[in-house]
């Protein structure tokens, strides 16, 4: 069966910082991590080593979506709708989502694709595990919008003081 793992802690933490350093040459991994590279979103996916802007100022572009002072790429997010699509070919042992948030919450950004992802996840037989990046604040939330039944709930503060991991 499919596992889900939820890699959870506060903004700015270190969740995506230590999921570049674990991912980094690794060839079982797919997915996405959104680094904050000097002080703007990307979105970098793994498998692909595809890096895009997610994240624009307010003026640069009329296609954006709006969550409080930051502007997001629509089609950035149409990118990774399509790559969720693709549910089938992912094949590879972990595949990564960096982050469901705010946006998802409110049905935008990865939405609707994710909940159909997630769906066909947690009815899959695949051998693989599914880690969801998720804020603190926002996990019980994002659990019970989409029914969530993971294997393991990591935070990162328990990743980087006793260094575990799965």
């Amino acid at each position: 069966m499919a596992d889900i793992v939820i890699l959870t802690g506060s903004v700015q933490s270190g969740k995506t910082t230590w999921l570049t350093g674990w991912t980094k040459g690794r060839t079982d991994v797919s997915g996405f991590i959104c680094p904050d590279i000097d002080n703007t979103r990307f979105l970098y996916l793994l498998d692909e080593d595809i890096l895009m802007s997610l994240q624009t100022d307010a003026g640069a572009k009329a296609d954006t979506i709006q969550v409080g002072r930051f502007y997001f790429l629509k089609e950035t997010f149409d990118f990774i709708h399509a790559w969720m699509r693709k549910f089938e070919g992912l094949d590879k042992n972990y595949v990564v989502i960096d982050e469901i948030g705010k946006l998802e919450l409110k049905g935008l950004g990865l939405e609707p694709e994710l909940s159909i992802f997630l769906n066909l996840w947690q009815n899959s037989k695949k051998n693989q595990v599914l880690i969801l990046v998720i804020r603190d604040s926002l996990l019980d939330s994002v659990i019970d919008k989409y029914q969530l039944n993971p294997k393991e709930i990591i935070g990162i503060s328990d990743i980087l003081v006793k260094n575990m991991w799965l």
